[in-house]
């Protein structure tokens, strides 16, 4: 970020030489802060400074090969009982926003008793979490995984909803990976996941810090089973359309090639 103020600084204040091209490459954040770059690049004049996006991809996750024993197994330690699971995925901060998952899991099992919400990451919000989970006396029906949990895809296969309910997000890449999954999905409106879910598509959308609205877009997919298997196998298509490793590695070569006979004409 330093880096690219001080050229946009450099190129405003005409520091930069009439001939000047630079090429700026974005990866998984460049959703955070393409608004700012394009907006500044539109003050520098003609063509000082172009943009190419390199979206950040995935594995495709194979749930077939995680067996049924395997997920019994699971979801004995993770204590873990018959009924729903919803879960989510990622560090535990605030700007992650599972406190607002949490709190609509207390809704949630209101309606479904044998629901349960599996969270897996750690950090600092962590303790912080469980006392909320204990405070609204749901501890039973939350399970915390620790900063150990590295099996994504045995995980994942734990899960009826996947649920992302960031304050702020730049691209998402737990919701990228539940939708190879084919999980269905709830997201915040905001960020790199507005640009993800397309609502009553691939997934919902849920106002950010809305308890109440996350709870019912879960209860939503949870009451209608077809409606959420159509979900999950559109999210999967996104993800095998759009961000798989193989399209990336054929824009990756596309990109070198560009940048090679754009050299050899100078």
């Amino acid at each position: 970020p330093a880096i690219l103020a001080l050229i946009l600084a450099s190129a405003y204040l005409g520091f930069l030489p009439y001939n000047f091209k630079g090429q700026i490459f974005l990866g998984e954040s460049g959703s955070t802060i393409a608004g700012f770059l394009l907006g500044s690049i539109a003050l520098l004049g003609p063509a000082k400074i172009s943009i190419t996006f390199l979206i950040l991809c995935i594995p495709i996750l194979d749930l077939l090969l995680v067996s049924y024993e395997r997920i019994v197994k699971a979801k004995k330690s993770l204590l873990l009982k018959d009924g729903a699971v919803i879960g989510t995925m990622g560090r535990l901060s605030p700007v992650k926003g599972q406190r607002f998952l949490i709190e609509a899991m207390k809704y949630v099992i209101s309606k479904r008793k044998d629901a349960q919400c599996l969270i897996i990451g750690g950090g600092a919000e962590e303790k912080a979490l469980k006392d909320l989970v204990k405070s609204l006396g749901i501890e039973e029906s939350i399970k915390f995984t620790g900063s150990n949990s590295r099996d994504t895809p045995l995980y994942l296969s734990c899960m009826d909803v996947f649920v992302l309910p960031s304050i702020e997000e730049g691209l998402g890449l737990a919701l990228l990976e539940a939708m190879s999954a084919g999980k269905p999905c709830v997201g915040s409106n905001i960020g790199g996941i507005s640009n993800i879910i397309k609502y009553g598509v691939n997934g919902l959308l849920v106002p950010v810090r809305d308890a109440t609205a996350i709870g019912d877009a879960v209860l939503k997919l949870l009451d209608d089973k077809v409606l959420s298997e159509k979900m999950g196998l559109k999210g999967r298509e996104l993800v095998e359309e759009i961000f798989s490793l193989d399209l990336m590695a054929d824009k990756i070569a596309s990109l070198y090639r560009k940048i090679v006979n754009e050299a050899s004409k100078n």
